[in-house]
């Protein structure tokens, strides 16, 4: 299925200058079943995601929409981590959810489902997928957190503990060990928990945007695919 990516440099109220956004979409015309939404976090790499999905085969999923929100070089672990800058995370957090979203839904006409929207993110973007799933189980109902930064330690136990109608596909390479094991000991909280979750080690990869985005088509199928 051909996509469609899109650049647009977008104010806000809450960052400044204007944030980089990357959407690549599949949504044409009237759509016969309701399209997969995906946040994005580090959305630089939307336009290599959007092209594994383009290539994923054999696919069940449906048409999907990819809404990439830029990282700041400078502020990346600020914006991403809870409690390395409250003002910096709590405006970037703003952002995405208060201007992002309502901008993303006008602009490619979609009305989120919740249990058709999910996030992504990998490193300390899998980190900050991991803390939007706690802060609005609300919006999103699966979550992909890819070689997640600090594991536990920046995750909201009780939060976690507390979540419904929510499932976590995780996954990382078997050559990045400290991340490997974050997300076995997130995947060992949520099995404790019997909170629904898929975690996944690949042989011979590493902490690198090539793996990320031939697993993230994987994730999607899992989450959303036929069953």
């Amino acid at each position: 299925m051909l996509g469609s990516l899109r650049n647009y440099e977008l104010p806000s109220k809450h960052l400044s200058p204007p944030r980089g956004v990357t959407c690549y979409s599949e949504l044409a015309g009237p759509q016969t079943a309701a399209p997969v939404v995906v946040l994005c976090f580090d959305g630089q790499a939307v336009p290599t995601l959007g092209q594994s999905v383009q290539q994923f085969s054999p696919r069940t999923f449906p048409p999907c929409a990819l809404i990439g929100v830029h990282s700041d070089p400078q502020l990346r672990s600020k914006e991403y981590i809870a409690g390395n800058n409250t003002d910096i995370f709590e405006a970037h957090e703003a952002f995405v959810i208060d201007e992002l979203i309502p901008w993303a839904c006008r602009e490619y006409s979609l009305k989120l489902e919740r249990r058709r929207t999910a996030v992504w993110g990998c490193s300390n973007g899998g980190t900050l997928a991991m803390t939007m799933s706690t802060a609005y189980p609300e919006v999103f109902s699966c979550i992909f957190a890819f070689s997640v930064a600090g594991g536990m330690e920046y995750i909201s136990r009780d939060a976690l503990a507390a979540v419904e109608d929510t499932s976590y596909y995780l996954a990382a390479g078997n050559r990045e060990t400290p991340f490997k094991k974050n997300n076995q000991a997130i995947a060992a909280f949520l099995r404790e928990h019997s909170i629904p979750h898929e975690c996944v080690i690949r042989p011979n990869r590493g902490h690198e945007l090539s793996f990320w985005s031939e697993e993230f088509p994987v994730a999607l199928e899992w989450a959303f695919g036929s069953k």
